[in-house]
């Protein structure tokens, strides 16, 4: 017998078919497949194999060895054999066998076989027999594999599994967690929403990889899955569209192309696995993902015209809907949030046509409402036929779901450049392409029929089609231009093309896989959304039984073992100071973290933060020791914990209260926080209806319940980082303090407590509260002085008080006519006394503010004075050398209630006013060790917290100004520095401060204070004011409360949410037309019949009217004076008779602000020039209320002389005294330094900066010598700019997020505390912003010059 090789030319259809169907392999059965009337194909012809070596193939289908390892199919071995396309069909005969090609294939001998291959034949004709019956074997079989439904089509029962494919393999799956961050969405109209209702928009990227040969996500040879993941999120996508192939879902072999020195949780998984780990990271990481079924088999995707394989024994119809189900199912409540069927349906696809073949519609139909029986929350994505380009058929055939609102169509969009669509030329007209957009899918969004997905769109560099193709996914639908998105509505979501490096429009990252694209991210940031809304699940709290407090015993917990204390220096008291065991006083500076005496039963935020984040925060902010609240009824309880995002918190599933209280302390100790435990109640959350320390008539909460739960806690937290115990919280006016009635006597049952606690623990401090009598609840301490608390091992007691503002309650020292003076009576009567005397330390356990009364900030800044040892109203410090103030934890880390927290309510997000008030009462952080080194340094004299109180002012508006010499002061007659920043734009011609294309104007303000910056300073044209156009750059979908409004209303909106956050704003009026400064020489322009010197004093009147009682502080009558400009001389260009007049014609209507007059320029930057003064100084007609502006610049902006001098910068002093630092000196007035900054382009920048710093703070004479005078601030000053570019850049750069940290690093240390918040928005502020826009005003104008222009009654 012999074999030959023989290659068939596929001359006519019959002779082709009849080899159709044949395999032959010695490590295989073959196999059958039936058609949809139950027909035998036959063998399908796939591979010849022998012995593991590919004889042919056709090159199109992939075949496996007996390693089931996928081999190339263009092996060593068919080179040949001449396969020369897709005709070609290569067989194996025996010579014995009938020509089954009926003479009509041309056959030819083959180079000779080897001899392994005679041995290979020679097994093989021995085994055909067996072959044979196998074969009909299987065909016996398979009708009971694939049943076929009468009703409902084919029933997939168990799948075949064959030998040269891999089956779906024993999975050792990531585990998924049961409680995550999710918000699920569904679709209203054109818009996609989350569960309330809030419409979304998807902006995310694309990420190949997985449908690749090496089955593993791109990129990964170079760098961290989740480094790529933080980097696409820092670029402002909020979701990462995944994917992937049905191949990848079963194999079982190690992904590939992975550097696992640099992946290490990756090394070992499978590619399903793979995924599995980075859709856990995008959700960690708050992004989310859209898987997309990319092809079939890896790496055939150009090959693969339908949804299926026709004739393909496994990759069916069936098994794509098999396969999405199973994803579905195993991504339930996690980051995935969409399936997209399939990827760019090719032209085999047909839409509506009812075959069962080709109709992708009705394909998607069946694939939908599958994946929804399974998981009704996912957003269920169906692309277009024509490469995703054609949707037209949308119109006749729409997809039907069972869950109809769960469904988003999807196109793919391209240039020329990467797809030669005979439409996109760089030269098109808008309006073609818009109307090709419309016809293809636009209508769908139009008609309000399903949201529209552009799941892929790019470019290499058409940056022509780019930003018009952007324009219309934000709803300019129509040439105009014009968006026509209604208010409140989204543009199109997409997910651009793509992360990596490659295909036909590159990506977002360039081939090193690290630097970005920023051309391409410049064009799409301004049409990026914020992160997608979360919401968190809602585990309702299931109370107790009824019985509980009767039946429940003490669980058997699982205690977390006890470390051992070699670093623990744990503590006692010495007079009033609290010391370890070397002596060293130590100052606990804590926060209190409450929840877990509530319903929860663990630690606030756990439902949105990781609980070691959260503690590392609290650490990183300062704070020493976390006070942790409980009740007793959490000790009994033995339920798993809810309220807790396990997903985040994984190490805390399946725990119980105490055993969650275990993990917390245990890591808290890790990190060197110390821990008091707080008994705050019996029953959960019911402090306020308990006012005794045990439940009267109550069969359990008793006294001696409450001994045996501390004397439980002390053993169980014998050498771990708890270092006292808080008794009792806030006692209420029933106690009692040395009455001897047992009743009430709290006094004798925190003895009787304490005692029993130091039996077992004799290194726990004893805290004991005070009662609630005629103070704050657990302030009244009045007793110790006859009747201390007298334990068995001394020096354990520290007594603890509760103090708090106006906000928790409106005490009577709050309304004295001599508040804030009083306060220190009121302390020292309740427990100031106690550590005057020496008796025992005090630790007070909750004090904190929220800022919403005028009182507030006096009494948080006499507060902090008085624990930092300012005892009496003389301002001087009595701590003796080494000895630490009183010991406090602050309320509280969580946002929220009568004080709000440390957090906001993201609960990411400092409150860096309250902490930069508490942190100068901090003690040191290193309080884990026993040899402390470093004794606590108060803080220097004039620092906010020593200043010395004044004559208060009642008079005055609590947030208006006034000057004192070279200082600005409060209301409350504090000095105050200035210390903001400039944010331009309104003066520009889009009339809006810059950068709203790419972040909310809140999320802005906020990021400026965060940084410091306590004002903002806003520039303006007097054009602006009458423009009644909508304002214009604007991203609306981030600033949704800024659609439809004029400049002036936006303006309105920016000034009232400063003050809401305590920041200040001073008006700067720039020119007097748009966009028009370098044209601009005088304060109006001269032979204009509108921008006169009226009109500009108009404005300002109208302006000083419209924003009286809110955030601004004032007005900066005109920015930079040319050189145009006199001082004094009575001419028409005199600006300080102009400045005069307007400045009093200001104060005519507003009292309260100060007006900031800038100098003239004279070898100078503009209008820093200030000699004139000394002649002819500014008088105001109200006093106290002048202030001199000057800026000051570097060699970037331009070369003056001091900086080119032989003696630079020796130079720079002489030229600032000379200038403006005279009225410093001579206290004539204060100065704002309106605007100064540098780009360190030059050598000198770097000298000026320090320097020029040095000087704002005094230091008029040499470095190192501040001539300011004890409890003074020096110059007030607003930095140029908040915004990028410019000779001299921004604080900001181009991203509009990040910060220039070497500007900062100068300022950082230069700044002022920040303003206290409004309680409310202005009064004003209904008639600011009307429901209508305003009318132009130009009123007929008839100047005097002996008093200034009226304003119109009506604000402008």
């Amino acid at each position: 017998m012999s074999l030959l090789y023989s290659r068939v030319k596929n001359d006519s259809q019959d002779s082709l078919s009849s080899y159709m169907g044949t395999k032959i392999s010695t490590n295989s059965s073959a196999v059958s497949q039936l058609d949809d009337n139950n027909n035998d194909y036959g063998q399908i012809y796939n591979e010849i194999v022998v012995d593991d070596e590919v004889i042919s193939s056709p090159h199109h289908v992939g075949f496996y060895n007996n390693d089931r390892k996928k081999l190339n199919s263009r092996s060593s071995s068919m080179k040949s054999m001449s396969v020369e396309s897709e005709e070609d069909f290569i067989i194996i005969r025996n010579s014995g066998i009938t020509d089954i090609a009926e003479n009509k294939a041309l056959v030819k001998n083959s180079e000779p076989m080897r001899m392994k291959h005679l041995f290979l034949i020679i097994f093989l004709s021995s085994g055909i027999f067996l072959t044979l019956f196998l074969a009909l074997l299987f065909t016996v079989l398979a009708p009971l594999v694939w049943q076929k439904n009468s009703s409902n089509g084919f029933t997939l029962t168990a799948p075949p599994t064959f030998s040269f494919y891999i089956a779906s393999p024993t999975m050792k799956p990531t585990p998924q967690p049961t409680s995550v961050k999710i918000s699920y969405f569904h679709t209203s109209g054109n818009q996609i929403v989350d569960q309330l209702g809030k419409v979304v928009r998807i902006t995310g990227i694309s990420w190949y990889g997985f449908e690749g040969e090496a089955m593993a996500i791109q990129g990964l040879w170079v760098r961290n899955y989740k480094s790529i993941i933080d980097q696409m999120k820092s670029l402002g996508f909020n979701t990462i569209r995944i994917t992937y192939c049905n191949e990848m879902l079963r194999t079982n072999a190690t992904a590939l192309s992975i550097d696992v020195n640099l992946n290490p949780d990756l090394k070992g998984l499978s590619p399903l696995q793979c995924l599995d780990k980075i859709i856990l990271y995008c959700g960690v990481v708050d992004l989310r993902v859209i898987l997309v079924k990319y092809s079939s088999e890896s790496d055939l995707f150009l090959n693969e015209t339908l949804w299926y394989v026709p004739r393909h024994p496994y990759y069916t119809p069936q098994r794509f809907i098999a396969d999405w189900v199973m994803l579905a199912s195993r991504y339930v409540n996690t980051a995935v949030i969409g399936v997209d069927l399939w990827q760019a349906p090719r032209v085999n696809a047909t839409w509506g046509n009812d075959s069962p073949a080709t109709d992708w519609n009705r394909a998607a139909e069946a694939a939908g409402n599958a994946i929804l029986q399974v998981n009704p929350n996912l957003l269920i994505i169906v692309q277009g036929i024509q490469w995703a380009q054609d949707l037209r058929g949308v119109s006749d055939f729409p997809v039907k779901l069972t869950i109809p609102k769960q469904l988003v169509y999807s196109v793919h969009e391209f240039p020329r450049s990467c797809f030669n669509r005979s439409l996109l030329f760089d030269n098109t007209p808008a309006n073609l392409l818009r109307d090709d957009w419309n016809t293809h899918f636009g209508f769908i969004v139009t008609q309000q029929i399903a949201p529209v997905l552009i799941g892929e769109f790019g470019t290499l560099d058409d940056f022509v089609w780019f930003p018009r193709f952007l324009n219309y996914t934000n709803g300019e639908y129509l040439e105009s231009g014009v968006s026509e998105l209604p208010r409140g509505h989204a543009g199109l979501s997409w997910t651009f093309l793509g992360v990596g490096p490659y295909g036909v429009a590159g990506g977002i990252l360039k081939s090193d896989w690290i630097s970005v694209e920023k051309k391409k991210v410049a064009y799409l940031k301004p049409y990026m959304a914020p992160l997608l809304p979360l919401i968190n699940p809602n585990i309702p709290f299931v109370p107790p039984p009824s019985n509980l407090t009767y039946v429940v015993p003490m669980p058997t917990a699982k205690p977390t073992s006890a470390p051992t204390r070699p670093l623990f220096s744990y503590f006692h008291t010495s007079g009033n100071q609290i010391v370890d065991r070397n002596g060293n006083s130590i100052r606990l500076s804590g926060i209190n973290w409450e929840g877990t005496e509530g319903p929860g039963y663990r630690p606030l935020g756990l439902w949105t933060r990781n609980y070691k984040s959260l503690i590392n925060q609290v650490k990183e902010m300062g704070f020493n020791s976390i006070r942790l609240p409980y009740s007793n009824q959490m000790l009994r309880n033995t339920s798993v914990v809810n309220g807790i995002d396990y997903y985040l918190n994984p190490d805390l599933k399946g725990l119980t209260p105490l055993e969650l209280m275990d993990v917390f302390i245990e890591y808290c100790g890790s990190v060197g926080l110390r821990i008091i435990l707080d008994r705050h109640s019996s029953k959960t959350s019911n402090y306020i209806n308990e006012p005794l320390w045990y439940i009267p008539n109550d069969p359990y909460y008793t006294e001696e319940r409450m001994i045996a739960d501390w004397v439980m806690l002390a053993k169980r937290y014998a050498g771990s980082t708890v270092i006292g115990a808080d008794l009792w919280n806030e006692p209420k006016e029933i106690s009692s303090w040395g009455s001897g009635d047992l009743s009430t006597d709290w006094n004798k049952a925190a003895e009787r407590i304490g005692n029993a606690i130091l039996e077992v623990n004799p290194d726990w401090l004893i805290i004991v509260e005070g009662i609630g009598t005629g103070t704050w609840w657990g302030g009244n301490l009045q007793g110790v002085a006859k009747h201390p608390v007298v334990l068995k091992i001394p020096n354990k007691v520290v007594y603890s008080v509760h103090e708090y503002c106006q906000d928790v309650s409106n005490q009577t020292w709050f309304l004295d006519p001599v508040f804030p003076i009083n306060l220190r009576d009121v302390w020292e009567r309740n427990f100031g006394y106690i550590v005057r005397e020496q008796i025992a330390p005090v630790w007070v356990g909750e004090f904190g503010t929220a800022f919403r009364y005028r009182t507030d900030l006096p009494w948080l800044l006499h507060w902090i004075k008085y624990i930092n040892g300012e005892y009496s109203v003389d301002g001087v410090n009595e701590l003796p050398p080494g000895h630490e103030g009183i010991s406090w934890a602050f309320w509280s880390i969580a946002p929220g209630g009568d004080t709000g927290g440390i957090l906001k309510e993201d609960w990411l997000t400092v409150e860096s006013e309250k902490l930069a008030y508490i942190t100068a009462a901090m003690g040191s952080t290193a309080i884990a060790t026993f040899n402390r080194s470093e004794p606590f340094v108060p803080p220097p004299a004039n620092k906010t917290s020593v200043v010395p109180m004044p004559t208060y002012m009642p008079t005055m508006r609590p947030f208006a100004l006034s000057t004192s010499g070279n200082q600005i002061l409060t209301a409350q007659g504090f000095p105050i520095r200035i210390t903001g920043i400039n944010w331009y734009g309104f003066e520009s011609v889009a009339n809006i401060p810059q950068g709203l294309w790419l972040r909310t104007y809140k999320s802005i303000m906020e990021q400026v204070k965060i940084l410091g910056f306590n004002t903002i300073r806003i520039t303006f044209s007097s054009e602006m004011l009458r423009s009644d156009s909508v304002a214009m750059g604007i991203d609306y979908y981030r600033n949704p409360e800024l659609q439809g409004l004029s400049p002036l209303q936006c303006m309105d909106v920016f000034i009232g949410y400063a003050g809401s956050i305590g920041l200040r704003v001073i008006l700067s009026r720039f020119t007097s037309k748009t966009g028009n400064i370098l044209n601009e020489r005088l304060w109006y322009i001269p032979g204009d019949s509108y921008y006169t010197p009226e009109r500009f004093q108009v404005d300002w009147v109208n302006l000083a009217s419209r924003y009286e009682g809110s955030a601004v502080i004032g007005a900066d009558l005109w920015n930079e004076p040319s050189t145009m400009v006199t001082w004094g001389d009575g001419t028409a260009n005199d600006w300080k008779k102009a400045a005069e007049s307007t400045g009093n014609a200001i104060l005519t209507v507003n009292p309260d602000w100060l007006v900031f007059i800038a100098g003239v320029t004279y070898n100078s930057w503009s209008g820093s020039y200030h000699r004139g003064v000394l002649d002819n100084p500014i008088v105001l007609n109200v006093p106290n209320k002048l202030v001199y502006t000057i800026h000051e610049y570097t060699m970037d902006t331009l070369s003056q002389p001091w900086f080119t001098s032989p003696f630079f910068p020796a130079t720079l002093r002489p030229v600032w005294d000379n200038n403006f630092g005279f009225i410093l000196r001579n206290k004539i007035s204060p100065i704002l330094v309106a605007g100064f900054g540098a780009n360190f382009k030059y050598a000198s920048d770097e000298v000026w900066f320090p320097r020029w710093m040095n000087y704002t703070n005094g230091e008029y004479t040499q470095d190192g010598v501040s001539d300011l005078t004890p409890g003074q601030f020096g110059m007030s000053w607003v930095y140029w700019a908040l915004n990028p570019g410019g000779s001299i850049g921004g604080i900001l750069n181009n991203d509009w997020t990040t910060v220039d940290s070497r500007k900062m690093k100068y300022l950082k240390r230069n700044m002022a505390p920040m303003f206290s918040a409004f309680n409310t928005l202005p009064s004003a502020t209904p008639a600011i912003v009307p429901t209508g826009r305003p009318s132009i005003l130009r009123p007929t104008l008839t100047p005097t010059s002996a008093s200034p222009t009226v304003a119109p009654t009506q604000p402008v």
